[in-house]
């Protein structure tokens, strides 16, 4: 798509439907680290050394 929308600077559906899915897109990413370093996090159980250890990875 944004190849697409490059070629064609003045189709707005396309450059519209372009930014749809790039920010779906960068939503999932964010979820996905969140999710992944909470649940890293998690699995330290309170432990601060291996909470700093996770962290500095």
């Amino acid at each position: 798509l944004h190849a697409q929308s490059r070629k064609k600077p003045y189709d707005l559906h396309l450059k519209e439907k372009f930014k749809k899915y790039r920010n779906y897109l960068n939503s999932a990413i964010k979820k996905a680290k969140f999710d992944f370093y909470g649940d890293k996090i998690k699995k330290c159980n309170n432990d601060p050394k291996l909470i700093w250890k996770t962290i500095k990875e």
